[in-house]
């Protein structure tokens, strides 16, 4: 008996769709413990790309599931970083923790609307769009915001010691 054919998937879609979350050297702030995190993040949600690419999933359940685990530990990021901003007196403090304020706003609205959608075909692409959302503004914030932290904590001397 020959074995079903396993049907081919198309992790990211048409290339104007693409949705990768990709880890690069050129994303790499410095900080072993933020860039362990941010490598984690960058995984977590490739994986939720790669789910919504496979057919007949129960979608509800793994992409609820999966998403729960990747806010939760977005938040434990977000706190880590901010307990370390707070500790060494980051003069742009304030302003990174709105900027975490408002992705983790924008993730619990999607996630709204995604519950509420009725077709799966419809979640599938407000899932996309989302993640295509999260992967610019996660890019942006650790090109420029987190490296702007860890060029502060590099230019102080509480700072380097953390980093040695």
């Amino acid at each position: 008996m020959q074995s079903p054919k396993k049907p081919e998937i198309n992790l990211y879609g048409p290339a104007t769709e693409r949705v990768s979350f990709l880890w690069t050297e050129s994303l790499r702030t410095g900080h072993d413990t933020i860039d362990r995190q941010h490598q984690a993040l960058y995984e977590a949600f490739h994986g939720i790309t790669q789910l919504l690419e496979v057919p007949d999933v129960n979608l509800k359940y793994w992409f609820g599931l999966v998403l729960r685990k990747t806010e939760d530990y977005v938040l434990t990021h977000f706190a880590d970083e901010e307990k370390l901003m707070t500790d060494l007196s980051y003069p742009n403090v304030h302003v990174h923790q709105l900027q975490h304020q408002e992705i983790v706003e924008a993730l619990k609205k999607h996630q709204t609307v995604i519950t509420q959608l009725k077709t799966d075909a419809e979640k599938r692409a407000e899932a996309r769009a989302l993640l295509r959302f999260l992967e610019d503004w996660l890019n942006d914030h650790v090109l420029v915001s987190d490296k702007d932290l860890v060029n502060f904590i590099c230019q102080t001397a509480k700072g380097r010691e953390l980093l040695s």
